[in-house]
C-alpha cells in the first residue's frame, strides 16, 4: 500500500478557493465600500448646494449678475457631482424653512416669500433636498438568480436634505 502525498492537493483546489473567496467575499465588500463612499459624495453635494444657496442675495431671480438660491443649489449639486464617477443627480429641490422664533413652528414653501422677511419674528433656513442614483462598482446581472437589489444588481436612488441659516432673508420674497 503506497501512501499518497497532499502536497499537490493545494495546487488543485487553491484556484478554485481562491476564486470563490473572491466572488464570494471581496468583490460585495468593494461594492459596499464603493456605495458607501459615493454617498458621502451625494451628501457632500446636498451640503455643498444649502451652504452656497444660503449665501445668495435672492431666492428665486438674479439680481444685478448675481445667481439665485434655486440656481446656486442646482449649480452646486451638479459641479460636486460630476466630481465624481458614479453619482447621478436626478432632482435638486430648494426651499424655505421659516421658523416662529417664539413658538419654534416650521413652515416648507417652495415659492418666494409674500411679504418681506422679518428676522424679529421668524428665522429663515435654505433646505436643498437632492435626489440621485449611486451606482456599485460592479453591477452583477445574474439573470433569474436575483432579483433587482438596489446596490448590486441596479444602483440605489438616495436623497439627502440638507439645511443652512439664510445670510440674506431680505431677499428671500425675490
Amino acid at each position: 500500500m503506497t501512501k499518497r502525498s497532499k502536497r499537490g492537493s493545494f495546487i488543485v483546489e487553491g484556484p478554485v478557493a481562491l476564486f470563490l473567496f473572491l466572488f464570494f467575499f471581496v468583490f460585495p465588500f468593494m461594492d459596499l465600500a464603493t456605495i458607501t463612499l459615493r454617498t458621502t459624495f451625494l451628501y457632500a453635494a446636498a451640503h455643498n448646494a444649502a451652504w452656497e444657496a444660503a449665501r445668495a442675495h435672492t431666492y428665486q431671480t438674479s439680481l444685478d449678475g448675481k445667481p439665485s438660491s434655486i440656481q446656486l443649489a442646482n449649480y452646486t449639486a451638479q459641479r460636486v457631482a460630476e466630481s465624481f464617477s458614479g453619482v447621478a443627480i436626478k432632482s435638486v429641490k430648494t426651499s424655505i424653512i421659516t421658523t416662529d422664533i417664539k413658538t419654534l413652528n416650521q413652515t416648507k414653501q417652495t415659492t418666494l416669500l409674500k411679504a418681506p422677511a422679518d428676522s424679529s419674528l421668524n428665522s429663515y433656513q435654505i433646505e436643498v433636498s437632492v435626489n440621485a442614483d449611486v451606482s456599485p462598482l460592479i453591477l452583477y446581472s445574474g439573470g433569474s438568480n436575483f432579483t433587482d437589489i438596489p446596490g448590486l444588481t441596479k444602483p440605489m436612488n438616495l436623497t439627502f436634505t440638507d439645511r443652512q441659516y439664510c445670510e440674506n432673508p431680505q431677499g428671500l420674497n425675490k
